[in-house]
């Protein structure tokens, strides 16, 4: 695969997408909310819309990040015992 013998190839968005098997408006807010790290290559960064390229190594530290979050261990939730009920004469 090309990807794996090019370390210094960036992907596109939709490379991204792809490949996390997600959509690429989740990919645009990951890299919004810094989880992601990009790199803006359009011709005029400030104006316009964001053409983000994506470094392998990037996506490999968000890779780790993502799989080494343990799981949280299930709550041992207890029922709410009823109220113990009165009567009025």
């Amino acid at each position: 695969m090309e990807i794996a013998n090019n370390p210094q190839r960036r992907l596109t968005v939709a490379e991204v997408a792809e490949r996390l098997a997600i959509n690429t408006t989740k990919v645009g807010r990951l890299i919004k909310a810094g989880e992601l790290r990009a790199i803006d290559v359009s011709y005029c960064p400030d104006e316009g819309k964001p053409r983000w390229r994506i470094p392998l190594d990037a996506l490999a530290e968000f890779e780790e990040a993502r799989s080494s979050k343990p799981k949280p261990p299930p709550t041992n939730r207890r029922r709410a015992l009823p109220r113990a009920s009165r009567e009025y004469v």
